[in-house]
């Protein structure tokens, strides 16, 4: 194995820690980098993919929680008067 290909499995294993532990992007920037290394490393592409999909999913979440804490809000108001 090279220094190259030990570079991107130090980055792989990094990267598989950080996302156990929710650090999302911190692991992302670990995957641009292996990217940049490797940019047909197809691992690391679908990881990023994933990543990106579970941000979106994420801001979708926020979004719809504070459209709830608004109908709440506004139902609350509506009954109080």
């Amino acid at each position: 194995m090279d220094r190259l290909e030990e570079k991107i499995k130090q980055l792989f294993d990094e990267t598989n820690e950080l996302l156990k532990s929710d650090q999302f992007q911190e692991a992302k920037k670990n995957i641009e980098i292996i990217l940049i290394l490797d940019s047909s490393n197809e691992e690391a592409i679908s990881i990023l993919k994933k990543i990106d999909e579970n941000e979106k999913i994420k801001q979708l979440f926020s979004e719809t929680k504070q459209l709830l804490k608004l109908d709440k809000y506004q139902e609350a108001k509506k009954n109080w008067n």
